[in-house]
């Protein structure tokens, strides 16, 4: 149960992003780059979530990058 739970918000966060990036291309929000990249780190992190058990090497990288993501992500929206 606690699978599916996190596959249907990797799915929710994934349409979600796909919907902000077609906005921000569009140019009908311009700023939607700040919410979408860090929906792009908490992807990453649910993914290392779903992987710990099954390929640990998977989810030691989902880790690293999605908390690399949040990182730069709050350093962009906290001094720009």
């Amino acid at each position: 149960m606690r699978g599916k739970t996190v596959l249907y918000l990797i799915l929710l966060c994934s349409i979600s992003i796909l919907a902000l990036v077609v906005l921000h291309l569009t140019g009908v929000w311009e700023n939607a780059i700040y919410v979408y990249e860090p929906l792009i780190g908490g992807m990453f992190l649910l993914q290392a979530f779903q992987n710990r058990e099954s390929s640990r090497g998977t989810a030691l990288i989902s880790l690293v990058c999605g908390v690399l993501i949040l990182a730069v992500s709050a350093f962009i929206i906290l001094f720009r």
